[in-house]
């Protein structure tokens, strides 16, 4: 199984059924917790069958029986996580999302993102994600791997 080509599929297919469902959500001043939510279960009811031992948790902020933390100490908080909870060996994707960034990338989502995909790292999460949520048929991807960003970004309009 290519992972990337199947989180990449997977997250495409979820951003159109977010546009077709939840529109909305996108349209209204609905937190992006709302739309992360309605997110991680069109994510969740695509990949089901790929990882059916993973959770597709939001706001999950637990490493083992701590809290996760940055390295600089600083409680960290993901928006969407794929991972089996208790097992670091597992984590698929992390999703940061924001409605209407102003650049590519939230500064501090960056700094999440990358210390989170480290493979180096406590984390080691095979891939991350920013959503920038635009219009409801607008969101832009800037995708992150190993402790850096990937080379591409894309619409997915």
């Amino acid at each position: 199984m290519d992972l990337f080509r199947t989180l990449k599929t997977a997250v495409n297919s979820a951003c159109d059924t977010l546009y077709k469902n939840d529109a909305l959500l996108i349209e209204n001043a609905t937190h992006e917790v709302a739309i992360a939510h309605r997110f991680a279960v069109y994510l969740e009811h695509t990949l089901r069958d790929v990882f059916p031992d993973h959770h597709f948790d939001i706001e999950y902020n637990r490493y083992e029986d701590q809290v996760k933390q940055s390295e600089n100490g600083t409680s960290i908080r993901p928006d969407i996580l794929i991972h089996k909870r208790m097992v670091q060996n597992e984590n698929k994707l992390v999703i940061e999302i924001k409605k209407n960034c102003n650049s590519d990338v939230d500064a501090d989502d960056e700094v999440k993102l990358l210390e989170l995909t480290k493979h180096s790292g406590s984390y080691a999460y095979n891939y991350g994600l920013f959503m920038n949520v635009k219009t409801p048929t607008d969101i832009d991807l800037v995708w992150f791997v190993d402790g850096a960003r990937m080379d591409i970004c894309e619409s997915n309009v």
